[in-house]
């Protein structure tokens, strides 16, 4: 199931947090007109609330590891 989407400033792609398929939720991209969602982040924790830079070259997300404190992370 996807959560959170959130779609980049351009309005080309979405992206969102999803377990679908693995254990813990990590980010995917995919293009707004459609196709393949390709996976972000490869994290054993919750990565969710995504959201994107002004210009769009970077992705910000909450993160926690399982039994650790929140975190801010981000990916280019």
């Amino acid at each position: 199931m996807a959560y959170e989407p959130s779609f980049s400033p351009d309005g080309h792609w979405i992206v969102y947090s999803s377990d679908e398929g693995i254990e813990h939720a990590n980010l995917f991209v995919v293009p707004v007109q459609g196709g393949e969602a390709i996976r972000v982040t490869d994290y054993d924790g919750y990565d969710g609330v995504p959201s994107w830079s002004v210009d769009g070259d970077i992705v910000k997300c909450c993160g926690r590891a399982r039994h650790q404190r929140r975190v801010s992370r981000e990916w280019a």
